[in-house]
Formats: C-alpha cells, structure tokens, sequence
C-alpha cells in the first residue's frame, strides 16, 4: 500500500513476518531507489527472534549461552545502527524510516526525536502514557520500555529505525542487557484492554500520525 501527498511523496509498505536479514536486503534496496523529495516507511516483524548489537553494543551484552539461544531460536547480528543490544521478536513492530534527511534540513538527533514523539502520539490514542528516561533515546511506560530507537545515516539517508513491543514474549528481553542494563523492565501494548490492533494495523496509524507530524514540520520551514 502506499500514499503520495504534497509538499513531499510520501510512501509507505508492511512486508508482513520476514527474516531479519531480509529485512536489510530490502531497506538497502529502498536506499538505492529512494528520491531526495520522500519519505518511505517499511514495516515489518521478524519470523525468529533475533539480538542486533548496534554501533555501541558488544557480545558482552548477550547474557544468554549458546545453549540457551540454540533453544530459544534466537541468532544474533551486528548491524549498523546507533545503539546498543536489542532484540527483535515475532509480535514486535519494526519500522524502518528510510529518509533524505538533508532534503528536509533534518537534524540526525531532531529525526530521531520526531520519530519518537509520532510513537508517542500515536499511543496517547490508546490511553498509553510514555515517557523518556535517560539521554538515549526510547519511550517508557510506568511498567517498563515499550519503543526502542536506533537509527545509521548513510549518503545522507537514515536506515534502521524503531521497534513497538506489541505481542511479543517480553521474557526473551532476558537474552540480552537490553540497551546496556541488565534486567530492565519492559512493557507491551497487548497488556492494555484499550489495545487490540495487530502489528500491520499498528504501522498503517502509526504512519498517518507520521505523515501528519513531518508534514507540519516540514510546512513551517
């Protein structure tokens, strides 16, 4: 599916459960035949779990042993993205942002931010309350982090980008020191009676507040 709207294209697809390398594959592809005037949005979940170590992160922060990733399916990767260890898992939404951001005199560390405040608003709608906690970025409930963020600029176009808890089994966050810190509480959407969407219903509304944040930003400049 996608949509094209004025001052700028905007596009966006749900490529449905993929392996996570695939996933790469493709947003390398969208890279490529991406134009400076869009902005494009893959949305995806894993088929099998999968830890990413980002640019900050090492095998340290892999508390599992190869026995117990062996029996819970979980491969793990080095990727290029800020960051640190994270996990990935069947019920998470994943959306990669794929954007000139020069073109839209779009700030690294301001993308980041609004990517963070559309995931915001668009919980609010759920009457999920969010917050950040520390320097980096992320969105926490009262009951633990539910949106992660991490993103690699490359010839000037973000790759990467943010995953939702939705459905997926939080108790494989005990795999890894999630972002750095060892035993940290996370939260689901699927654990608030006022959610009930699917990881693909979720991308399509998190990509109409996405469109609607960017187009107004971009209009006042």
């Amino acid at each position: 599916m996608k949509n094209s709207y004025k001052p700028f294209e905007f596009f966006y697809e749900w490529k449905g459960s993929i392996p996570f390398k695939q996933s790469l594959d493709i947003q390398e592809e969208y890279k490529t035949l991406s134009k400076k005037s869009q902005f494009y949005f893959l949305g995806f979940e894993v088929k099998t779990p999968v830890i990413t170590l980002g640019l900050r992160a090492d095998e340290s922060h892999i508390l599992f042993n190869d026995s117990e990733l062996e029996k819970n399916n979980i491969s793990q990767l080095k990727v290029k993205r800020g960051g640190e260890a994270t996990l990935h898992s069947p019920g998470q939404l994943i959306i990669y942002p794929i954007v000139y951001l020069n073109s839209f005199s779009l700030k690294v560390k301001d993308f980041i931010i609004g990517l963070e405040k559309v995931s915001q608003i668009l919980l609010e709608d759920f009457a999920i309350k969010t917050k950040r906690e520390g320097k980096y970025a992320g969105l926490y409930t009262d009951k633990g982090k539910v949106c992660f963020f991490g993103i690699h600029v490359s010839e000037g176009v973000s790759q990467h980008g943010l995953s939702i808890n939705v459905h997926n089994d939080l108790s494989l966050f005990q795999s890894i020191k999630s972002c750095g810190e060892q035993n940290r509480k996370h939260d689901s959407l699927s654990l608030y009676t006022s959610f009930s969407l699917s990881t693909e219903e979720l991308f399509f509304k998190w990509c109409d507040k996405a469109h609607s944040f960017f187009n107004g930003k971009i209009d006042k400049k």
